[in-house]
């Protein structure tokens, strides 16, 4: 049988809570930290909901388990923090499976979570047990059964903050039997919060794994793009599966760029964006993991390091600064809206866009050239061309 840690202080139940909610904070921080890698983990984990719903719900409830039973309250406020305590326990207990089955854990049901949850049940849910089940009650034997074997709880002999005293009432074989019970408050508290804490190390064990596994992912495609003896198209074709619909980089543009390198700078400037953007989505992705688990090493009991390859994260650090150098045009003020005009070949504004930025920038050989050439390729119904040269005069002022 269960039994309360007699030596728990209220800081040390609050400490637990507030341990309970950075657990918590952790799980939504992957949600929304990793948001741009579920593509790479969508075949692990398969979210149903709206997890920023659920975590809105759930973190302002933890302050309704912060309760003092030594403190003297009236018969009405001891009956709402109790019955509101079942509530809160029941609906957390059900937001937590939630949000364990979106990430593919399966819970162990303890006696921490089912003592609480009948409890819950018998007081709160069915405290006329006779009447829980419709089935049974369509059932022609179930008068019957119900006379010979009726049950029910009459509440709040007596309640104070601290315990809630009940009776059981059973019928068995005519014989009508009561039961006084003693349901303790801190006992409840204390139940919930070990479910609690054992629930979120579990998911974020789960987290963890998926993280690594992301990683190793993403070290592997690395190795195989800086490979020098691998392919240009194995190279670029490795990453397709995993940032096609996450970045503004596609299949055949990629492909028409890797096509025609070396005819023209705007598809090897292209193909650097796509080298850059690899580059900082894995700068970015350490940095998120190191905060990670910067964080779950102060709440859990148990130290974890996800490792990563330190030879290639200072190898892409010094490309990073390469390719900020290479980007780093300063954008001219006052185009936007010109560029806005001639991103797409048909636009009722084009001429406008297009003549203002010739006048502006004709001393600039190369821009003129290059918005020249997109006008050529209005006409040529070639839109993969044309988005090209679009992206190449955006580098060209500095977007």
């Amino acid at each position: 049988m269960w039994r309360k840690n007699l030596d728990m202080t209220i800081n040390q139940r609050l400490k637990l809570i507030n341990n309970t909610k950075t657990k918590l904070d952790l799980i939504y921080s992957f949600s929304r930290n990793f948001e741009s890698y579920d593509k790479a983990i969508n075949s692990y984990i398969a979210c149903s909901f709206n997890f920023s719903d659920i975590y809105e719900y759930f973190k302002p409830t933890f302050d309704l388990l912060d309760i003092n039973t030594k403190i003297t309250k009236s018969y009405k406020d001891s009956f709402f923090q109790f019955f509101g305590l079942l509530q809160v326990v029941y609906v957390q207990q059900d937001l937590i499976d939630a949000i364990a089955n979106a990430f593919g854990v399966n819970l162990e049901n303890t006696d921490d979570k089912k003592l609480n949850r009948n409890l819950r049940n018998q007081l709160v849910g069915h405290p006329l047990s006779e009447e829980r089940n419709s089935d049974e009650r369509n059932d022609p034997k179930w008068k019957i059964k119900s006379e010979s074997n009726r049950k029910s709880t009459i509440i709040l002999k007596s309640i104070t903050p601290k315990k809630v005293y009940y009776v059981n009432y059973e019928t068995e074989n005519s014989k009508n039997q009561y039961t006084d019970m003693c349901a303790d408050v801190d006992e409840i508290i204390e139940r919930h919060l070990a479910f609690l804490n054992a629930s979120f190390d579990s998911i974020l064990k789960r987290i963890l794994k998926e993280i690594n596994v992301l990683l190793k992912k993403l070290e592997k495609y690395l190795r195989l793009y800086y490979c020098k003896t691998a392919s240009n198209t194995n190279k670029f074709s490795c990453w397709f599966s995993l940032f096609i619909n996450t970045h503004s980089f596609d299949v055949p543009k990629l492909n028409r760029c890797i096509e025609k390198k070396g005819t023209h700078i705007r598809y090897e400037v292209y193909l650097k964006k796509f080298e850059s953007m690899l580059v900082n989505y894995y700068l970015e992705l350490i940095v998120s993991i190191k905060k990670f688990t910067v964080s779950y090493n102060k709440v859990c009991s148990y130290r974890v390091e996800i490792k990563h390859d330190k030879l290639m994260l200072n190898s892409l650090k010094r490309k990073n600064i390469a390719f900020n150098s290479f980007f780093k045009g300063k954008g001219i003020s006052g185009v936007g809206r010109d560029l806005r005009d001639i991103s797409k070949p048909f636009n009722d504004q084009w001429h406008f866009g297009f003549n203002q930025l010739t006048t502006n920038f004709s001393n600039n050989i190369e821009l003129i050239s290059e918005l020249n050439h997109l006008k050529i390729l209005r006409f040529d119904d070639d839109e993969l061309e044309y988005e090209i040269c679009y992206d190449y005069i955006e580098y060209l002022l500095g977007y």
